[in-house]
């Protein structure tokens, strides 16, 4: 697509040149002023050129792909859509995960997160076998949509999600069927996105602006390809989104390590905030990120620590629990 939008904007510079040329031929115009029409219109092809190159993540097409605005579906409120957000996340948890959360005595339950027509955040828990969830959304701006799955009532884990209505899809007769898949590639967008809504960068009203013609659909894809997508640094996805700088070399990994539980350690099992992971028990190695950071454990919550600047060591403090 760029190619061909290069080779329009290239061919339409020398079809205007030829223009001017012989437009000054005709009305015996100084051949400076042609020259002058010569740079301007260079400069304006190189200037769209690269800004072809500087926004390969904006689109303004249809909902599954950039900034797409969806027409409104049976207009429940002005300019707002009903939605149907299936719950693809619950599929997506790690089995042996999932079934250390239900054997624990823990209970499960479901906390979506998301905004209205009048830009208010909204929250709504739901029952951990809930499979979708039907939303009214606001139909045009960039919209997060998360999905977080509490353990006691306690947000730990990264959330699902979606970006709407960048990332929905119409289904059903007429396409009167909204649709919004929230699982966890998804959901690093999602948050990316309400950070900056929350401002929590400084940023600017022009950089929530952009957001709204952002390819959040492309970066999801982008995501998709690492190695371990949860641990993609997102707030520095976020900063360089506000201050235009974004580019694929943006998206980057956190340091990880490989540990594993001694046979003195005061919990039998870790479970870290990436649901899509196994959890890290004294028979295996885990993946975790390299920094301190909280986990649960068959002890509740605890904090984790390396030990010294051994690879695979590490200190296990039971913090106020």
């Amino acid at each position: 697509m760029a190619k061909v939008e290069l080779f329009l904007i290239l061919k339409l510079f020398g079809s205007c040149k030829n223009y001017f040329k012989n437009h000054c031929k005709k009305h015996h115009i100084y051949r400076r002023k042609l020259a002058f029409f010569s740079v301007f219109l260079g400069r304006a092809a190189v200037a769209v050129c690269a800004g072809l190159a500087t926004t390969l993540f904006c689109a303004c097409g249809g909902g599954g792909g950039g900034g797409g605005i969806l027409p409104p579906v049976n207009e429940p409120g002005k300019n707002c859509c009903i939605v149907t957000a299936q719950n693809t996340a619950k599929t997506q948890i790690n089995a042996q995960t999932l079934q250390i959360l239900q054997n624990s005595g823990n209970n499960l339950t479901w906390f979506l997160e998301w905004y209205d027509q009048n830009n208010r955040k909204c929250s709504q828990n739901f029952p951990f076998d809930a499979k979708s969830f039907n939303l009214v959304l606001q139909n045009g701006n960039a919209r997060p949509v998360l999905l977080y799955l509490l353990v006691n009532g306690k947000k730990y884990f990264y959330p699902a999600g979606a970006v709407f209505p960048n990332m929905a899809q119409s289904a059903g007769e007429a396409g009167q069927n909204i649709q919004l898949n929230l699982d966890f590639v998804n959901g690093v967008c999602a948050e990316v996105l309400a950070d900056i809504l929350q401002k929590n960068f400084n940023n600017s009203a022009e950089a929530e602006y952009f957001c709204n013609y952002f390819n959040w659909q492309k970066l999801a894809e982008s995501i998709a390809k690492k190695k371990r997508p949860a641990f993609v640094d997102r707030a520095q996805i976020a900063r360089n989104i506000c201050s235009g700088t974004f580019s694929a070399s943006s998206i980057k990994e956190k340091k990880t390590i490989k540990a594993f539980l001694a046979p003195a350690s005061p919990v039998n099992w870790l479970i870290c905030k990436d649901l899509q992971k196994a959890p890290l028990v004294s028979s295996n190695f885990l993946e975790i990120l390299a920094e301190n950071a909280d986990y649960l454990s068959d002890k509740g919550f605890v904090f984790v620590q390396r030990l010294g600047d051994a690879d695979n060591g590490l200190v296990i403090t039971i913090s106020g629990l």
